[in-house]
């Protein structure tokens, strides 16, 4: 079970989804749309300068199916982020036995910047998941998604329909120079009222996402 912030709402199941916008609460106003959903060309440039993962999932043991809490932003210290939560009693009821809390990265068969941090119980914890170590750039690459999600959340003020979503996420993403990456919308139908957005770090693809009334 996976939980976010502070009121433990449950998310459907132990792993964050890379295409929640639940957790980056960007629900923009209300402002109606009938078009069709679209999909951009992806550029056939290499993809240049990485994001962060959705958020830092934080869990309760050194285990992938323990319970876990995502604190619902992209934190470029991510074992202190969970260490916070640890500490309001958020996540976990005691770390005894523990030697402190561990971060470690992605599985090792992608390459999306993720953040998972664990109790240390003295195992070589992220070896024996399936993971790796958080990269040693992980502390920039968080600073520059939260740079980059701000922004998008700025530019799609109070309401963006489908083709200003796109525009904009385009625009913003040039300015920034992520280069070689796209843009696509779905969810979009004629009772779509306004649109907000998520990424797939990992495929290099920002989302546009319809939301209804």
């Amino acid at each position: 079970m996976v939980y976010v912030g502070n009121d433990k709402r449950t998310i459907s199941h132990a792993r964050l989804l890379l295409w929640t916008v639940v957790t980056l609460g960007l629900v923009a106003g209300a402002c109606a749309t009938q078009a069709p959903d679209i999909a951009s060309t992806p550029s056939t440039q290499s993809p240049t300068r990485a994001l962060a993962d959705t958020g830092v999932t934080c869990f309760d043991k050194p285990s992938l199916d323990a319970d876990a809490t995502v604190p619902g932003f992209v934190s470029d210290d991510p074992v202190r982020a969970c260490a916070d939560l640890w500490r309001q009693g958020v996540v976990g009821t005691s770390a005894r036995g523990a030697k402190g809390l561990l971060g470690c990265g992605a599985p090792h068969d992608q390459s999306a910047y993720a953040a998972n941090v664990f109790p240390d119980d003295g195992s070589d914890v992220c070896a024996r998941l399936g993971l790796d170590s958080l990269p040693p750039d992980y502390q920039a690459v968080a600073a520059r998604t939260r740079h980059l999600v701000d922004e998008l959340a700025r530019r799609f003020g109070e309401c963006s329909d489908q083709g200003e979503g796109l525009s904009t996420a385009r625009a913003v993403l040039g300015e920034q120079g992520f280069v070689g990456w796209s843009v696509s919308s779905r969810g979009f139908t004629p009772n779509t009222s306004c649109s907000s957005f998520s990424w797939d770090a990992e495929q290099h693809v920002v989302l546009v996402v319809g939301d209804e009334e």
